[in-house]
């Protein structure tokens, strides 16, 4: 319909929805469309609010709020709307850029703790303890669909690779390495996605018209 941006489809089939009403930018509300199109209101309030990814299950999605002390925050929105939603992550620093693990039992996110936007992943359920993935800045994280590899955008915008070994408990990351360098449109705003082997990448990308040749006359 007119005024929806930023969907995400859940495994079930599940359609949730940012709603921007006319002429309101600030209106935000969250929808389940079921298959007869019918909705029902998940979440409403008058902060920008973005959903960026469902867990494996289906049961929670993780959304981006635009508060006007805190900045961008993660909450996670429990499908079931008997339970209520929940700051994950809400500091100070800007949290953006959420995304479960393929096994859903890790959120790869970014945070500008530091100053700088960086890549960490931490537990879900959270346990409080943070991972660096990014040592140079980074954002976007994507993961690999066996969950051992991350792909992220760095300052300069090249796609990133972190090869993580993913614990019980605890999480080992190797120095990330350079695949590419992108020419995204705007601000990397999940602007690109892996296939699932991590061989290819599906990236929004500036295209640059080749300049026809100077015709220089001379007497």
């Amino acid at each position: 319909p007119s005024g929806d941006q930023t969907s995400q489809f859940s495994s079930a089939g599940v359609v949730v929805r940012r709603v921007r009403a006319p002429l309101s930018v600030s209106c935000t509300q969250r929808s389940r469309v079921p298959a007869d199109a019918s909705r029902r209101q998940l979440l409403s309030g008058t902060t920008g609010v973005w959903p960026v990814s469902w867990s494996p299950d289906g049961q929670y999605l993780l959304v981006v709020t635009d508060h006007p002390v805190t900045g961008n925050d993660i909450w996670t929105l429990p499908l079931d709307t008997t339970r209520e939603p929940a700051a994950l992550l809400r500091t100070r620093a800007a949290e953006n850029w959420a995304t479960f693990s393929p096994d859903g039992r890790w959120i790869a996110f970014s945070a500008s703790t530091t100053g700088r936007s960086e890549v960490y992943v931490m537990r879900f359920p959270d346990t409080g303890r943070r991972w660096a993935i990014s040592t140079g800045g980074g954002s976007a994280a994507r993961w690999r669909r066996d969950g051992r590899e991350l792909y992220f955008i760095a300052p300069d915008r090249s796609l990133m690779a972190a090869a993580v070994t993913l614990g019980q408990d605890d999480v080992t990351a190797e120095a990330p390495v350079p695949l590419f360098e992108t020419r995204f449109p705007y601000p990397p705003y999940h602007s690109f996605d892996v296939a699932p082997d991590g061989e290819r990448f599906l990236v929004n990308t500036t295209v640059v018209s080749p300049r026809a040749p100077a015709v220089v006359a001379r007497r």
